[in-house]
């Protein structure tokens, strides 16, 4: 289930399980994990231990408690825990307990996945500077290279859905991460580069990346 929840969104994680308790404690010596599902009740040591452990190193990790009764319910908040699923689980509930962690770890890496030189790739989002529509194709400007992609601008965006990409011309669409600021007709991006704005709607883009901005600033981003 959480594999599944997070290919719908598109996120580059991974799902390590462990058969007890004590495992994950012998696996948390070298690996820190960012979000952490809990089953309570466990053999010798209990996933409310874990938890204490869990918190004791990071206090910003996220922890979920799976379990079959309610019985420790507070005193699984007490330990700041993210949510408390359940048994039996369902979809919807993985999904709520996985959004919940989510938002109290931040920001995700999401990717997407294309076809570059006929091999699937996946790019994480936050890589690409902007995006250049070039005839039927378009070209991925990253930091390290470039990757031509035979999808149209259009098509390519809504693949990716996600806010910090504008269309800010006909044939580009800029990361707002990359952006440093905006001079007469052209985003400034951080690495000096140039990405021209279309004149149509151009103050009503401007006014887009200042919110943007001043968002990513409200929020400690």
């Amino acid at each position: 289930m959480l594999e599944a929840e997070l290919a719908r969104r598109r996120i580059d994680g991974e799902v390590v399980p462990f058969g007890s308790g004590e495992a994950m404690l012998e696996a948390m010596r070298d690996e820190a994990f960012s979000v952490s599902f809990l089953d309570i009740y466990m053999d010798k040591v209990t996933g409310v231990e874990v938890a204490r452990e869990i918190r004791r190193r990071d206090r910003d990790a996220a922890i979920v408690f799976t379990t079959s009764s309610r019985d420790h319910m507070a005193e699984g908040f007490d330990l700041g825990a993210a949510h408390y699923l359940l048994k039996p689980y369902t979809q919807e509930a993985v999904k709520a307990a996985l959004d919940r962690c989510l938002r109290a770890v931040g920001a995700t890496e999401r990717f997407v996945e294309v076809t570059v030189s006929r091999e699937s790739r996946r790019v994480l989002l936050s890589k690409i500077k902007w995006i250049e529509s070039q005839d039927k194709s378009c070209v991925l400007r990253l930091p390290d290279e470039d990757l031509r992609v035979y999808r149209r601008l259009d098509e390519l965006l809504s693949l990716i859905s996600d806010s910090r990409f504008l269309r800010c011309h006909r044939s580009f669409a800029v990361n707002l991460d990359h952006a440093a600021y905006v001079k007469d007709n052209d985003f400034v991006m951080k690495d000096g580069s140039l990405v021209p704005i279309r004149r149509e709607g151009r103050a009503q883009i401007k006014v887009l990346f200042e919110d943007y901005c001043f968002e990513k600033q409200r929020k400690g981003y």
